[in-house]
């Protein structure tokens, strides 16, 4: 047995190429396999069968390699345990999956399982990968096909299933969803379950528009001022109403992503008599810690600290379950803004481009993010910002 893997440069870019597995068993070649692996044609050393440079990337496709001379290894030894006449074909329909494999929920766990020996996966990216499963087969639930073969996914029913997306989602969840579809296909192409990818050149394209959606300091001064006591509710859902006020308006002075601030992932010390917030955005792939960032704590984001006793004493609560009380909030303060955790994150961003005057870079380090080219996702700057600044 002889395992040969191929770079096959694109015919529209001639600096890039994707690598194929040859097997070949006693002068027999099989089929050349996709694995799916696209990189430059510079970082493909032939003799040493490995992707260079030494990152990440290269790694993750070299672990790639190494799985699959692995699995071609287990599949010849159980030809030969099993005294089967070994060859080419079979081997590669043991490796990659025989034609069986074609109804798509079998497909996305195999996918699933595959992804998670070559890079890291966590929890958050597995959930969603599950979530936008669930809405693809819904979808083939409502038109008769409760889980269809991956070989009936044409382009039509894929052009379908996108409009069904986007009349019930926005854009860029709909391409999401339909992202996974188009992976999912692709990767039953490179398994050799399927003859051909329809989906290829079917482009998918995200809204460029950013929603920045905030709240002003007049509505966040009306928020603060707001006197529960005066609801017509239990004592113990006042209390609720009232601390999950204060950890939002804490979050609009300081700017933190709810996982952040929840696992209380800062530090609070005194600096120059001021206290400074300290910490750093944690990544949801792998947990690994992003940029740092600090700040001193605006005089409100200090009165909230010391009125539940320090870090410690913040009150916390899952993602949902505040979304659903602040939105409630809201309703009774009444804002007109649909609130959420990310509103208290726009809300800081906004404050200290439009108010404090700061700098994009100053700003994207306080959201703890390593270039500002995200600060366009929370903030823009307004007409009252130019005005008061273009004096002539």
């Amino acid at each position: 047995m002889e395992i040969l893997f191929r770079l096959r440069t694109s015919k529209r870019d001639k600096s890039m190429g994707a690598i194929y597995c040859r097997v070949t068993v006693n002068g027999v070649r099989a089929p050349e396999k996709s694995l799916a692996i696209r990189i430059q044609k510079k970082d493909w050393d032939s003799k040493r069968q490995r992707v260079t440079p030494n990152n990440e990337s290269s790694q993750i496709s070299n672990a790639r390699l190494t799985q699959v001379k692995q699995d071609f290894d287990a599949a010849y030894l159980e030809l030969r345990r099993d005294e089967e006449s070994i060859t080419a074909r079979k081997l590669v329909s043991l490796v990659f999956g025989a034609k069986s494999l074609q109804n798509l929920s079998e497909l996305f766990e195999r996918y699933i399982q595959e992804k998670k020996t070559i890079q890291v996966v966590s929890e958050n990216s597995e959930k969603a990968d599950r979530k936008y499963k669930n809405n693809i087969m819904r979808f083939f639930k409502e038109i008769g096909q409760s889980d269809p073969l991956v070989e009936d996914i044409s382009d039509e029913v894929f052009l379908r299933f996108l409009r069904w997306l986007k009349n019930q989602y926005s854009t860029n969840y709909a391409v999401k969803n339909a992202q996974l579809l188009k992976t999912l296909v692709k990767y039953a192409d490179a398994k050799g379950v399927i003859e051909k990818n329809p989906l290829e050149k079917i482009p998918l394209k995200k809204d460029t528009t950013y929603d920045t959606t905030h709240l002003t300091q007049e509505q966040v001064a009306k928020l603060i001022q707001f006197d529960f006591s005066n609801l017509p509710l239990r004592e113990n859902t006042k209390e609720l109403l009232e601390t999950e006020r204060d950890a939002f308006v804490f979050c609009c002075y300081t700017g933190q992503h709810h996982t952040d601030y929840t696992n209380k992932e800062f530090t609070i010390e005194e600096r120059n008599g001021r206290l400074w917030l300290t910490g750093y955005r944690v990544k949801s792939v792998g947990g690994k810690k992003d940029k740092r960032y600090s700040m001193p704590l605006h005089p409100i984001a200090v009165a909230i600290l010391q009125k539940y006793g320090g870090l410690e004493g913040l009150p916390t609560r899952n993602n949902a379950k505040r979304n659903l009380v602040i939105k409630t909030i809201g309703a009774y303060v009444g804002l007109n803004v649909y609130l959420s955790t990310k509103i208290a994150r726009k809300t800081f961003a906004n404050y200290c481009l439009n108010v404090l005057r700061m700098r994009y870079e100053t700003v994207a380090t306080l959201l703890g993010h390593t270039s500002t080219e995200f600060v366009k996702h929370y903030a823009e700057i307004t007409d009252e910002s130019v005005d008061a600044e273009m004096q002539f």
